[in-house]
C-alpha cells in the first residue's frame, strides 16, 4: 500500500518534536503534554503494527487503543525515558508501522478493521469498523496532523516566553542634571 502521506506525517511529527526538544523555555505543563502525546503515538503505533500484522497473517483485525491511554502505561513509559528516548521510540514504532503496511497489498486496502478508540478516562468514544485505506487516511490526515499542531502550538508558546525571557542589552544610563 501506498505510504507517502504517513510518512510525511510522521516526518512532521518528529520535526516538531525535535524543534520543542531543542527549546528550553517551553514551560513543564507544556512539556509534560508532550511527552503524553509521544507516549501516546509510539504505544498507539504498537497496536496499528499488530493489526497490520493481523491482515497478513489473514486474521480480524481490530486497533484499541485502550493501552495507549492508559494514564499508568503511559507514565510508566514517561518515568523509564527521556524526551530524546520517547521521540526516537516515534521514530522507530512510526517506520515499523509504515513498513508493515507497505507490506500491505493494494487489495488489502479494502479489508476492513475494527477500530475502538477510548478517551483519556477509559471510555469507549468511538466502535466503528473502516477499511485499511480509511484507517490510513484518518492517521495520516488527522490523527498526527492534530498532534502535530498541538505540538507546534506549544513549541510557539516556548518560543514567546523565550523572547519575553531573554536578557535585554542594558540601556546607557542618561546623567540628567539638575540646573539650580
Amino acid at each position: 500500500m501506498n505510504t507517502q502521506a504517513l510518512t510525511q506525517a510522521y516526518d512532521k511529527l518528529i520535526a516538531a518534536a525535535r524543534r520543542i526538544e531543542a527549546n528550553p523555555y517551553i514551560s513543564e505543563s507544556d512539556r509534560e503534554n508532550v511527552d503524553w502525546r509521544l507516549c501516546h503515538i509510539a504505544l498507539s503505533d504498537e497496536i496499528l503494527i499488530a493489526a497490520a500484522q493481523a491482515t497478513l497473517d489473514e486474521q480480524i483485525a481490530v486497533v484499541d487503543n485502550c493501552r495507549a491511554m492508559d494514564a499508568r502505561v503511559i507514565a510508566s513509559l514517561m518515568e523509564r525515558s527521556t524526551l530524546s528516548d520517547r521521540i526516537e521510540l516515534v521514530r522507530h514504532n512510526g517506520d515499523a508501522f509504515i513498513a508493515r503496511i507497505a507490506s500491505l497489498a493494494e487489495g488489502h486496502g479494502t479489508i476492513e478493521v475494527h477500530l475502538i478508540v477510548h478517551d483519556k478516562k477509559g471510555a469507549v468514544v468511538s466502535n466503528a469498523v473502516m477499511s485499511w485505506y480509511e484507517l490510513i487516511n484518518l492517521r495520516a490526515e488527522r490523527h498526527l496532523p492534530a498532534h502535530t499542531k498541538s505540538l507546534a502550538f506549544r513549541e510557539r508558546d516556548g518560543s514567546q516566553l523565550a523572547a519575553l525571557t531573554l536578557p535585554r542589552k542594558a540601556l546607557p544610563s542618561v546623567k540628567t542634571s539638575t540646573a539650580d
